[in-house]
């Protein structure tokens, strides 16, 4: 029985990440392609606190102009944002757009 719950949540928890992703394009009736949903996943604006998962190039600070980045921190450029992104967690720090 203790299996039978574990079982039924995550098969619940699945079918619903698929119908939250089908909601988001306008269309319930099919789970989105995967250009969809790399599209839905990089928005145009970052936000600090949130978590990186884009898919920019690293910066030189320097040649950029941007200040020097703390330990475990980089920089990285998604179309015209300079982010601030820790090394270690994926968090941003800074969002810096030009």
């Amino acid at each position: 029985m203790k299996h039978t719950g574990m079982l039924l949540a995550v098969v619940l928890f699945g079918l619903g990440g698929q119908v939250h992703a089908a909601d988001a394009v306008g269309n319930t009736s099919r789970v989105p392609a995967a250009a969809e949903l790399a599209e839905m996943a990089s928005p145009a604006e970052w936000k600090r606190g949130a978590r990186y998962s884009g898919k920019g190039s690293l910066v030189d600070y320097r040649d950029a102009g941007l200040p020097t980045p703390s330990k475990h921190q980089i920089w990285v450029r998604d179309g015209e944002s300079y982010l601030l992104v820790s090394s270690v967690t994926g968090v941003i720090a800074s969002v810096l757009s030009r």
